[in-house]
């Protein structure tokens, strides 16, 4: 199911985000929560995506204001079409997961 507030695909009765129960099914074009990764790997999840075809969205997670008065890095969230988020969850997965091997030179 779809919670059209927090833009998550819910696999039970109400929405974890907000509580939210009154859930649809998803659209072929809706943008659907994928991830939220650390700051350090926005920019790598952002060119993983656009290299595979897959249309995202971002969002701040927090008020830009709020962040910057204390001094943390921004959260983004993404967001995916739903046609296309088996795939973008599989690219994501498949990166983050993957042992990274560092040669020291």
């Amino acid at each position: 199911m779809y919670c059209e507030r927090c833009s998550r695909l819910v696999y039970k009765e109400k929405c974890p985000g907000c509580g939210k129960k009154d859930l649809r099914i998803p659209r072929f074009d809706d943008f659907c929560f994928l991830t939220e990764p650390d700051a350090l790997w926005v920019q790598a999840l952002k060119d993983l995506l656009q290299d595979n075809g897959v249309e995202y969205l971002t969002r701040n997670a927090q008020e830009a204001y709020w962040m910057a008065k204390m001094g943390a890095p921004q959260r983004i969230r993404f967001f995916v079409r739903y046609r296309d988020y088996q795939r973008a969850k599989e690219l994501n997965e498949a990166f983050f997961n993957s042992p990274f091997e560092f040669e020291m030179v």
